[in-house]
């Protein structure tokens, strides 16, 4: 097993104020001190000569799993909880050390260690579209070598760092995703994982609790550009032209004309940029409605296939091709390769074929106007596609969430949306379902065509959805989208059972 780069000295002097028990054993044999094995969070992921940190979660405690953690092999078990440790330090020889607060000195520790690696290091983060990016981004690089990618949802404060403890002497670059509600936060992540290369998919209506609106959202997402240009080294920003914010922010940052610093753009339209696209087709169901593409880049050309829907993950792809290509370490056979056969997260532009015979389009795992407007428009991409044979269209949605004050009018707005994109039937549930209904009916008037519903609850929803789709279910494209906490995850295993 490729082990942690990492000694007990070096553990304790990342942690200023932590206290090791038995300091006078452990210091004294040098055998003892490292390198690890790697750094556990679960007590059911033990193995031999690791480092146990012990979290306090709202459901559990892992410091009641240190007697798991020594019988299993932990070597060094860090911890807040002075009682606990002292019981099992005055029976046990393994390593303990308190810390005030073990999410702080995971930080810390992760920091430390992140300077181990010179390898190409990518940050990314931004309204939407930032898993899918990430995820394109693993596809191409499991044809170019080893690389440590984003793993599910650990892009905030206690995920990223348990990230870069992931970081293996095999690794030749790293992707972080990075996600944010405040201010504040992209800065913490990005002095963590300290990338060199940089990218924010869009700027877009997202956790506006906290961040007022887009000019929020902008401030809050440049945090990771504006790390870069501080502290990085061999530095790369890449800017997505087709969003007017980051447009705008090109413009401030080509000014620096630093000479360590390199700048890449994309596009899809038909201006100048440094990565462009040249041509597209859209394909058949066979391909997940996606693309034949063909993209200019400073490396040379790259064609292929993208199964994938929309023009969305279109730009996700050719973020995903910049970076990889800029980082040095991939080509564009690889790039070519990996789109060709992604593998995405859960819940994200999942096409397949229900039963029933309908095609069901889950994009279930968030949402916010961004996202829903990109789903409203690949619908529509896909149903005026000759091959796809859909002659009715039904979104199912629920709740956009931590959209502040404007909740309401963002629902509204996306109502008229869907009305605007040819959806057929707009089936809503959630807290603001009647405004979703409310501006597909304003969008709609007095038009024979169309029709919107909210539901109190999912299985009356379920009831509505199984009539709309009697008629012709394999002429019938249904689209499903709602944030996490509307669990809309729900209504498509539903529809799978």
């Amino acid at each position: 097993m490729d082990s942690l780069d990492l000694t007990l000295q070096e553990v304790l002097a990342s942690v200023p104020g932590g206290r090791l028990l038995h300091a006078e054993g452990p210091l004294l044999h040098a055998e003892e001190n490292g390198p690890y094995s790697e750094m556990v969070f679960d007590s059911r992921k033990i193995v031999p000569g690791c480092i146990f940190l012990c979290i306090k979660g709202e459901r559990s405690d892992a410091h009641d799993f240190i007697p798991d953690a020594i019988r299993m092999g932990a070597r060094l078990i860090i911890g807040q909880d002075e009682s606990k440790l002292w019981n099992h330090a005055r029976e046990h020889t393994n390593q303990f050390f308190i810390v005030s607060d073990p999410l702080v000195a995971l930080s810390r520790i992760a920091t430390f260690y992140r300077r181990k690696f010179q390898i190409p290091v990518i940050g990314l983060t931004g309204s939407s579209g930032k898993t899918t990016t990430k995820d394109l981004m693993a596809s191409i690089l499991s044809y170019a070598g080893p690389a440590l990618v984003t793993e599910g949802t650990l892009n905030n404060h206690w995920g990223v760092p348990q990230m870069v403890m992931r970081l293996k002497s095999k690794h030749r670059a790293a992707v972080f995703e990075m996600g944010t509600s405040g201010f504040g936060e992209i800065q913490a992540l990005a002095s963590i994982c300290q990338p060199d290369i940089g990218f924010i998919t869009t700027i877009g209506a997202s956790h506006l609790q906290n961040l007022k609106d887009e000019q929020g959202v902008l401030r809050a997402k440049r945090e990771l550009f504006d790390w870069i240009i501080e502290h990085g080294t061999d530095r790369v920003l890449i800017f997505n032209l087709d969003c007017p914010y980051l447009a705008k922010l090109y413009e401030e940052f080509l000014a620096l004309k630093q000479k360590t610093l390199q700048i890449f753009t994309l596009t899809q339209r038909k201006v100048f940029a440094d990565v462009r696209l040249v041509s597209k087709r859209s394909l058949g169901m066979e391909h997940r409605y996606g693309w034949e593409y063909e993209f200019a880049t400073p490396w040379g050309a790259v064609k292929g296939r993208l199964p994938l829907p929309g023009s969305h993950n279109l730009a996700n792809a050719m973020a995903a091709t910049t970076m990889v290509l800029a980082s040095g370490i991939a080509s564009v056979q690889d790039v070519a390769q990996g789109l060709d056969n992604p593998k995405i997260s859960k819940l994200r532009s999942n096409l397949f074929r229900a039963q029933s015979g309908a095609v069901i389009y889950d994009d279930s795992y968030n949402s916010n106007p961004t996202s829903v407007t990109a789903l409203f428009e690949a619908a529509r991409t896909i149903r005026t596609n000759s091959q796809a044979g859909v002659s009715k269209m039904v979104a199912v949605v629920g709740d956009m969430l931590e959209l502040g004050p404007e909740s309401g009018e963002f629902h509204r707005e996306m109502g008229r949306r869907a009305a605007l994109d040819g959806v057929d039937v707009l089936l809503a549930t959630g807290k603001f379902a009647r405004e979703w209904v409310d501006g597909y009916r304003q969008e709609k008037g007095a038009s024979p065509h169309g029709a919107a519903l909210d539901f109190a609850t999912q299985d009356d929803l379920m009831q509505a959805l199984k009539e709309e789709v009697k008629s012709k279910p394999s002429e019938t494209l249904i689209l499903i989208k709602g944030s996490r906490g509307a669990k809309m995850d729900q209504i498509v295993d539903k529809i799978k059972n």
